[in-house]
């Protein structure tokens, strides 16, 4: 099971047991520390895979918050 789908999973079942403001605001918060892991992880490598850490990071926040906006 990938990153993403795990990630899943749990707003799923966030969606059912928490009201709709608390799951929104907890897939932003979700989506902030990917895109902090991101940055960290980049500067680590020194940039080595910048567009493919860019690029993945920014699929799984958009997911993320995609799926706190759901109702």
């Amino acid at each position: 099971m990938s990153f993403l789908d795990k990630a899943k999973d749990l707003v799923e079942t966030a969606h059912e047991k928490l009201p709709p403001e608390a799951v929104g605001k907890a897939a932003d918060v979700a989506a902030q520390g990917v895109e902090t892991v991101a940055e960290k992880v980049d500067g680590a490598t020194d940039g080595k895979y910048h567009d493919r850490i860019k690029g993945a990071s920014e699929k799984v926040a958009d997911a993320l918050r995609g799926l706190g906006g759901k109702s």
